[in-house]
């Protein structure tokens, strides 16, 4: 099992985040209202009884973390996974449950929209994250067991751009079914199906990019989704390659690449960014040299405490005696 202090401290981490008004300031000048939701892997080198495998992920063996994102991979709250025990099902299982739990900490002054994958969404979700309850929209994939008996068309012989859909008068969630290479299936509560968008996809009968009709919750979820995976990406680039034994270090050096790439993305926003642009690796050793130069000045500042030397004398006396 996981450690109790340490996932006390994880989470007063988290909530400290939140509680600061000048995080929520950020969130405010930003204009962040999108945020991807994902569960990225921590990777472990060693062996411990919290270590999963998930197939299909980039690192299949580690630490399962639920992140909220925006599309451009800030991170805006994380919870580490401790077990399916250890949330409250109710009605929307246990990846709506992770959803209202990352959701508690946002400000309310921003209209949000949470995007998130087939392993969340659920119609009761959201319902739940509807307007007229928390005010927060919600768009993303959703499996076919999970559409309460909504009897959309089967377009798996029918060409590319086909769609159908339905719509809930008592929750108002639009389901969507649109044929690509294969059918996918979306709800949301935020996003409808007009206007009808347009996508370029490669056509192999004429063997060149055509476009093809794509409704607009599609368009707007394949703009917003992904900022989990970026986040992932650029922290893999520059990932920290110090090992140890302790079950706990994967997890303090993957907070450390969190805070620094959050650190540099609030930089590319900032006024100096336009006068001194820097690259992820470039600000990182920027940051690090600024710590190394005040630990230097911070030591040079303590005395050190000479021991003068015994006198040869003093020395051949205590022989003596």
């Amino acid at each position: 099992m996981w450690s109790r202090d340490l996932i006390i401290a994880l989470r007063l981490v988290g909530t400290r985040l939140h509680l600061d008004t000048q995080v929520q300031q950020t969130i405010q000048d930003l204009g962040i209202s999108s945020s991807p939701l994902s569960s990225p892997m921590i990777a472990i080198t060693g062996t411990s009884q919290c270590k999963q495998f998930i197939r299909g992920k980039p690192i299949r063996f580690g630490y399962k973390m639920w992140c909220l994102t925006t599309p451009l991979g800030y991170l805006i709250q994380f919870d580490p996974y401790q077990g399916a025990a250890k949330c409250a099902y109710g009605d929307i299982g246990l990846g709506g449950s992770v959803v209202l739990k990352l959701i508690s900490q946002l400000p309310d002054s921003v209209h949000f929209q949470l995007y998130f994958d087939n392993l969340f969404t659920s119609v009761s979700l959201l319902d739940r994250l509807s307007v007229s309850q928390i005010g927060i929209g919600g768009t993303g994939t959703i499996r076919s067991n999970r559409l309460q008996g909504c009897n959309l068309a089967d377009l798996s012989k029918c060409s590319r751009g086909a769609y159908d859909y339905a719509y809930d008068l008592s929750t108002h969630v639009v389901l969507v079914r649109w044929m690509e290479s294969k059918p996918v299936t979306l709800a949301s509560n935020c996003n409808g199906v007009h206007p009808v968008m347009t996508a370029r996809r490669w056509s192999n009968a004429c063997k060149a990019k055509i476009d093809i009709d794509q409704p607009f919750l599609i368009s707007q979820y394949n703009k917003f989704m992904g900022g989990v995976d970026r986040l992932d990406q650029n922290i893999a680039q520059y990932r920290i390659r110090i090992r140890s034994r302790k079950w706990y270090w994967p997890i303090i050096s993957y907070l450390l690449q969190t805070a620094m790439h959050n650190a540099w993305l609030l930089y590319r926003e900032s006024a100096a960014a336009a006068t001194l642009p820097l690259a992820h690796l470039q600000f990182t050793r920027e940051v690090c040299k600024v710590y190394f130069a005040r630990s230097q000045a911070k030591n040079a500042q303590v005395p050190l405490t000479v021991h003068n030397p015994k006198s040869l004398e003093h020395r051949c006396s205590i022989v003596e005696l």
